[in-house]
């Protein structure tokens, strides 16, 4: 389906920018050319004024409809390698990396009746060093798997859509 609001861009602009001169044009000739019969004068000048107000709809139409388009790049082609890559993050659908874990952190945000919650925090060991987050434990882990290796998949979509595979170390 298209956007009928695009197709209106390029001639609504041409239009706007069409009636604003004409408007301009002849609030000018009224100013110098029929300065001798005064109901020619306020004639041409009305005209004027309704031209460039004719011409500024559809530019502002224009303008509205673009400021509150958040999807202007949907349907846009892309190459097929460009989509094998997460949200411009380099990492490929179902590549994994090796990480080291950095610590492990509270969760803040538990209510009366919910059980504290804790999440593995580790970095990857490749160029970028990014820094990951595993699902919620139910209970603290201990501070022995600090310092070693988790294995990170991402999948495809987000930025964030990751998992890191925290049950081979809490095996040990």
């Amino acid at each position: 389906m298209k956007n009928h609001r695009r197709n209106f861009t390029i001639p609504g602009i041409v239009i706007g920018i069409i009636l604003i001169g004409l408007g301009i044009a002849s609030s000018v000739f009224a100013a110098y050319h029929v300065q001798t019969d005064k109901m020619y004068f306020y004639l041409f000048n009305v005209i004027g004024i309704v031209l460039v107000c004719a011409g500024i709809t559809p530019l502002a139409m224009i303008y509205e409809s673009r400021k509150h388009d958040d999807h202007r790049h949907v349907g846009t082609r892309r190459s097929r390698r460009e989509k094998e890559f997460i949200g411009g993050t380099g990492r490929k659908k179902g590549e994994r990396i090796r990480a080291e874990i950095l610590g492990v952190s509270r969760s803040l945000r538990s209510g009366e009746d919910e059980k504290e919650k804790f999440y593995i925090v580790c970095r990857g060991k490749d160029a970028k060093q990014d820094t990951y987050t595993s699902r919620a434990l139910p209970e603290y882990p201990g501070k022995e798997v600090i310092g070693k290796e988790v294995t990170v998949e991402f999948h495809s979509g987000e930025p964030g859509d990751y998992t890191v595979l925290i049950d081979e170390v809490l095996k040990k």
